[in-house]
């Protein structure tokens, strides 16, 4: 171009570089199989091409529009044409973050070429050619802290001690290395090229399976790139995995691992090892498996139409297994085929529960004509981080024992859906079962897996992640270790005193990283007096012929809870609310909540705890229309957190037996997150900052004072709300356990 300024020459070329490096980025982080080097330098042809095309389509343009110099307008609109081309394919950034980068970042590179050019420029002023290359230089260096700085935690809370029942920890550390000397070794298929460890260095050689009929959506482009990359197609699935065995004759009980969706050619069945290995010195063989070739890649996933294919695969597993221990000289009697747990992170999370329901039955329920003989004696499940609903089923679980861990920060699976897989487990079964939930504030996605690590979404978009609130991978790890291990021993070696930890967690947590936990607990010895799921008579209870009173209460409601993005966690509660300052009050005693025990109801003599869930409310729900300014400046700073109240147990003589709720527990704070560095992109791509997670408080029935003599005289139980002057709670499965 001629008659070109020495600082827009500068302009031009530094947008052209500008454009050329996003493009090498972007493309470099492209997971395809190719190797990343060339995938950037075939980033760096595309972009430059690109952008000479649109800076031609700029200067025609310009041309006709004849208003600003042709180069300056042509070299703007190949830049930014560039850049949206890549944003299409390479990197895919919410709308905001990316144009805001892409305007600052190219005016940042305009005054710093164009500023450099002109200061060399003999006829130019050098003191305005400075200026513009020091502001220049300035917005990149800003724009870079911002993208490269982790953030930081937004809404920093105080570590809660959680709850404990006054007694004293007397269990061993299930996160201690076990006395097991371990044997370590894979097997696999030997199909494809692509992982020598399932090839060419397996230990054992494993058949291929046909999911031809399990996985239908296997075609297409999709179809064509896997099997092209992989070297195998969908009617020979491997089966491979890795395997930590404890040395000795055993048999040891069977836990399997499986990952859930990432990159597939980010390999993500080695990220759980430090499982592996620690399980394994404890006595467990521990199995992590290899679904890697059904992952998302560069073409797209299967938009969870795989589900059903990721839990076939398990049980294939395990098939495999079963003959080994029967057949196989170097594995016979080896494993404990009536004691297996199985454990899967994000999709292998709800793909163990769909698991789980497959191997009851004896035909894959989405194409009859394929038969099911699996019926393996799984007693439990771990979820961890899983995802709901990626299977178009809702299935429900009857009499196993189950488990979920999930991270407050888990910008992938950002709701706690493992409670609400949990919820759909019913019993039967007299024998004692465990359901248990375990929140993690600040752990992620990510770094359950060691592989995955600290950004829940891929480069550049995790760069918008706020990780500078997270805790160290180490912790997270070692969470995952003590109550995974934990609940392999109650299960698999029924240790009483692993049960009991997941309901009183404070023993377990005397093991673990200081850090905030929310814990829920349930299992099939407790009696229901009310979980608020049998009719929208907020007077009605779910023990028969019970009914529900209170007095003095601001706020009364029972209403279906719901996760940051609105979606429901299938679950209703009670809401309940005071403020003796609200005129409408003042006038009543204390206030109350309470539920009248139905005639003729039996409790069992061995009853031991009341037990109720419970999490802090909105406390925006408090605020009267009237003087609502004045009530916000006297609600501000207060601590939530201290809100007390008296439990009453009152009897079929009128005899009060009371226990205060602090002499016993403490109540959680709401967890405020902030996932994004940005509270706007926060909201935009998450959803609120809080949703309601219940933890379970259990009771000791004789801690009441005066002592309950007879446990089935127990005619009312009632919240008195006696201790502040103002809360608001959320309640829910109200009752007692043993």
């Amino acid at each position: 171009m001629k008659n070109q300024s020495p600082f827009w020459q500068g302009a031009r070329i530094g947008l052209f570089l500008f454009l050329c490096f996003g493009s090498a980025y972007g493309w470099y982080h492209w997971r395809t199989g190719i190797s990343p080097v060339i995938m950037s330098l075939l980033g760096v042809i595309i972009g430059g091409a690109s952008f000479w095309i649109f800076e031609f389509i700029g200067k025609e343009i310009k041309i006709a529009l004849n208003k600003t110099p042709n180069y300056a307008f042509a070299a703007t609109v190949g830049m930014i044409g560039g850049f949206l081309l890549l944003k299409n394919y390479a990197i895919r950034l919410p709308s905001l973050p990316f144009f805001l980068t892409v305007v600052l970042g190219g005016l940042a590179q305009v005054l710093v070429f164009g500023g450099v050019f002109s200061f060399l420029h003999k006829t130019t002023s050098k003191g305005r050619s400075l200026v513009a290359l020091l502001i220049g230089v300035a917005l990149n260096l800003f724009g870079l802290y911002w993208w490269m700085q982790g953030g930081k935690d937004q809404y920093p809370v105080k570590i809660a001690t959680t709850s404990i029942l006054k007694n004293a920890v007397n269990i061993s550390n299930p996160g201690d290395k076990g006395s097991y000397e371990i044997e370590y070794f894979t097997y696999g298929s030997k199909n494809s090229n692509r992982r020598a460890l399932f090839n060419e260095e397996v230990q054992y050689q494993t058949p291929t399976v046909d999911a031809s009929i399990i996985l239908p959506e296997w075609k297409g482009k999709k179809a064509k790139w896997r099997e092209r990359y992989w070297g195998f197609g969908v009617d020979s699935f491997p089966l491979n995995a890795h395997a930590w065995m404890p040395k000795g004759e055993g048999p040891f009980p069977l836990i399997l691992i499986v990952h859930g969706n990432h990159s597939m050619e980010h390999f993500s069945d080695p990220g759980y090892a430090y499982l592996g290995e620690h399980l394994a010195s404890r006595g467990f063989i521990t199995l992590s498996i290899d679904e890697n070739f059904i992952n998302g890649t560069w073409s797209g996933d299967f938009r969870g139409r795989e589900m059903p294919a990721r839990a076939w695969l398990i049980l294939k597993h395990l098939e495999l297994w079963r003959d080994w221990n029967l057949n196989r000289p170097e594995m016979k009697g080896k494993a404990r085929m009536d004691q297996i747990l199985l454990a899967g992170h994000s999709r292998g999370g709800e793909a163990v529960v769909i698991a789980a329901a497959f191997n009851t039955l004896d035909h894959f329920p989405d194409n009859a004509l394929i038969h099911f003989d699996f019926h393996f004696a799984l007693k439990g499940l771990i979820t961890i981080a899983p995802t709901d609903k990626r299977y178009f089923r809702r299935l429900e679980l009857n009499d196993i024992n189950y488990l979920t861990l999930q991270g407050s920060y888990d910008s992938d699976e950002a709701s706690f859906f493992g409670n609400r897989l949990g919820q759909r487990i019913t019993y039967t079964d007299t024998s004692k079962m465990i359901n248990a939930g375990i929140v993690i504030h600040r752990a992620n996605h990510g770094q359950f897996n060691s592989i995955w690590g600290s950004r829940d979404f891929g480069k550049p978009f995790g760069y918008l992640l706020n990780t500078g609130a997270l805790i160290l991978a180490e912790d997270q790890q070692e969470v995952a270790k003590v109550t995974i291990s934990a609940f392999a021993d109650a299960v698999l070696n029924d240790q009483a005193e692993y049960i009991s930890s997941f309901r009183e967690f404070g023993k377990l947590k005397a093991f673990l990283p200081e850090m905030v936990f929310l814990s829920t607990y349930r299992d099939n010895h407790q009696m229901v007096l009310s979980d608020y799921e049998e009719d929208i008579n907020v007077l009605s209870a779910t023990f028969p012929e019970s009914d529900i009173s209170s007095q003095g209460l601001t706020v009364w409601k029972e209403e279906k809870l719901q996760y940051r993005d609105q979606d429901f966690q299938q679950n209703n509660a009670v809401i309940v609310g005071w403020n003796m300052s609200d005129p409408l009050v003042q006038n009543t005693n204390e206030p109350y909540y309470q539920i009248k025990l139905g005639k003729g109801h039996k409790m069992k003599s061995k009853t031991s705890y009341f037990r109720f869930d419970i999490s802090l409310g909105d406390e925006s729900d408090l605020k009267l229309d009237k003087d609502k300014k004045e009530k916000e400046s006297r609600d501000k700073g207060v601590d939530w957190t201290k809100t007390d109240f008296t439990i009453q147990l009152i009897d079929t003589s009128g005899s009060i037996h009371s226990a205060l709720f602090s002499d016993f527990h403490i109540l959680e704070p709401r967890l405020k997150i902030g996932f994004m560095k940005s509270k706007s992109l926060t909201k935009e791509i998450l959803g609120n900052e809080w949703e309601p997670v219940l933890t379970s408080k259990y009771i000791p029935i004789d801690k009441f004072k005066p002592a309950v003599l007879n446990i089935g005289e127990i005619d009312e139980v009632r919240f008195r709300f006696d201790q502040s002057e103002k809360g608001i709670l959320i309640l829910d499965n109200i009752g007692f356990a043993w």
